[in-house]
């Protein structure tokens, strides 16, 4: 049988899609199920005078109105726990939780949220990094030091985490002072909306004990770890049940509307359901971050870069969730792809009165790259030099190290793609085409590298008595296709069958091993390599049943076109539905499991204080 890695396949989900018959995170209801929506703050920063709910806990078919007070953990957050449940006697960004209606219909608990009375005294926001870094700036967060935080790092007022490369000051002084040119460039980028179709939503029960939330996620394991943070419960307390996700592209990677969802289920005893309207999620989704990014390079006149400084200014918004972790980010953009000599990198994450920001694909890499490679324009037009070869002059080389330490065996990698891109565009073609009467001509070039997310991932494979594949992962399909497409060729092809003959289960937290869900290029690379390690588990089994039914010895057995054959005998053959229903009598079902995680580099952890 021909190989199907690389062949064109149809995805498992493609038909049901496009059909209109896949059931999305947002599409899933439950019997008995009531509707909620939440109270948020009109404001981007203030004192609450006055809340009272008796007027919308009154109404008609409201079933129950959830504060503060009701929440079981007064803080919680992926790395620092800045972050209430709902607002207190403080609100921090416009459009912060303060309260939760759950009624009957979503109507009458629209119905209910208007009854409420809210009065908020308000403050002078702190709205952008350089306000939250003006001197005599008010705190955000007054009572910062008070915060548990997961992980060591420098951190002060509105300073919500900051890393600064461990970098000889006076030396690069010097090597200022004797450079040839100087070259200062200033680049800002704004927050950007991920734009997915689908708004966040989530349907929560409370269940023998347990929270079960259905929900459209790209990470379901995060979404159990903190919901059970959020309302104080072991993680094994949590049950998440993924869907087809709408889009997501970074923002359905941390738990939304499920902390409310399931705290408000059990408040009622009911299944709650919760979904965003369009102007919810655009005033309050993890957006990508605004920053400012300043740069400095001290060069040769003959275009060698002899020191570089970076200086960044990211929002973090009002609360961390995982941002801390990018701020290590400019230490591997300003010295992944051009020497850079002696580097000097400091980023700071400010504390604002906005809306916590969060992961969106190629998280904080655009404005990064965009500055670094609009600056090595701006380099190359002061210095007179092509902007082509002054790049390739500086392109780091096989066996040079990163900022961060890490030693590349093959940065000539880059070196090569500018070839082949001079092969497909010539660089002296493309910059001599002229302009046209009313129209401009540009040409750009830039390069970029960017990091594969390592977290691990889990398979478990197992043989039906059908002779199909069942398929079972935590991984999900963020509707690139990794699953539905890639990882079942992978598995399809490991037992000779067709794609169709996989099937896949959505992900349940359940159900699966742990993984670290659809994120940073790594499903396809890391479930993939699970998914051969369980099949060579139940391949293994396979031909433990099938030489006893063939009577030959398992060195002599292969797989192909659903069945165990002989080799050399291609008569001689068992299917894999004979063998699956064979296994039941005598070792049990055949099922196998494996895992992988990237094995991370080595790189030089005192090379900048708080990476």
């Amino acid at each position: 049988m021909t190989s199907l890695i690389g062949a064109s396949v149809a995805r498992s989900d493609g038909e049901s899609k496009v059909r209109g018959e896949a059931v999305y995170g947002v599409d899933y209801g439950s019997l008995g199920m009531l509707h909620a929506k939440l109270l948020r703050s009109p404001i981007p920063a203030g004192w609450t005078r006055k809340l009272d709910v008796s007027a919308g806990r009154g109404l008609p078919g409201a079933r129950a109105v959830v504060t503060r007070s009701d929440a079981p953990v007064a803080r919680g957050g992926a790395v620092v726990r800045d972050q209430p449940l709902f607002a207190g006697s403080v609100v921090r960004y416009e459009g912060e939780p303060i309260a939760g209606v759950i009624a009957e219909t979503e109507q009458i608990a629209k119905q209910a949220l208007a009854a409420i009375v809210l009065e908020i005294d308000p403050l002078p926001p702190v709205g952008d990094v350089e306000a939250a870094l003006a001197p005599g700036a008010r705190l955000v967060h007054p009572d910062w030091m008070e915060y548990e935080c997961a992980l060591e790092y420098p951190r002060a007022g509105n300073i919500a985490c900051e890393v600064t490369s461990d970098t000889d000051l006076q030396a690069l002084e010097r090597i200022v002072a004797q450079a040839d040119l100087v070259v200062e460039s200033e680049y800002r980028a704004q927050r950007q909306y991920q734009a997915y179709i689908e708004p966040k939503s989530a349907v929560a029960s409370w269940e023998d004990g347990r929270y079960v939330i259905h929900t459209a996620s790209q990470f379901p394991f995060n979404v159990r770890d903190q919901v059970a943070q959020f309302l104080g419960v072991r993680v094994s307390d949590v049950r998440v049940i993924g869907h087809h996700i709408g889009g997501g592209f970074g923002a359905k990677l941390d738990a939304s509307l499920e902390t409310y969802a399931a705290l408000f289920a059990r408040q009622v005893g009911r299944p709650v359901k919760l979904v965003n309207e369009r102007s919810e999620d655009l005033l309050t989704c993890g957006c990508r971050e605004n920053a400012i990014v300043r740069l400095r390079t001290s060069l040769t006149s003959d275009g060698r870069i002899l020191a570089r400084e970076a200086d960044v200014l990211m929002d973090n918004g009002a609360y961390c969730g995982e941002v801390p972790l990018m701020a290590s980010l400019p230490m591997h953009v300003f010295g992944q792809v051009y020497r850079s000599g002696l580097a000097r990198v400091n980023c700071r994450l400010m504390y604002t009165n906005t809306a916590p920001t969060g992961a969106f694909r190629g998280v904080s890499g655009t404005y990064l790259y965009f500055a670094l490679e609009r600056h090595m324009d701006e380099c190359a037009l002061r210095l007179g030099l092509d902007r082509r070869a002054f790049r390739l002059q500086n392109l780091l080389q096989d066996g040079d190290s990163t900022l961060v330490g890490q030693t590349l065996d093959d940065a000539g990698v880059l070196a090569e793609a500018f070839d082949r891109v001079e092969e497909i565009a010539p660089w002296s073609e493309l910059t001599r085409r002229p302009s046209k009467p009313g129209k401009r001509h540009g040409v750009g070039i830039a390069a970029a590298t960017w990091l594969t997310n390592p977290g691990p991932g889990t398979v478990t494979l197992k043989l039906n008595e059908d002779g199909t594949l069942g398929f079972v992962s935590g991984a999900t399909d963020n509707g690139s296709g990794a699953v539905t497409m890639g990882v079942t060729q992978i598995a399809a092809d490991e037992f000779g069958l067709r794609p169709e003959d996989v099937v896949i289960q959505m992900p349940d937290t359940d159900a699966s091993g742990y993984d670290a869900g659809s994120q940073g290029s790594r499903t396809t690379h890391i479930v993939g390599r699970a998914t051969r390690t369980a099949a060579a588990e139940v391949r293994e089994k396979i031909f433990a049943v099938a030489s006893r039914l063939l009577e030959v010895d398992q060195a002599d057995l292969n797989i192909a076109d659903g069945a165990v054959h002989v080799k050399g005998a291609p008569t001689r053959s068992v299917s894999l539905a004979k063998v699956a229903i064979a296994a039941m009598s005598t070792s049990g079902p055949i099922v196998g499991t494996g895992s992988y995680a990237t094995p991370l580099p080595s790189y030089n952890p005192t090379c900048a204080n708080g990476l």
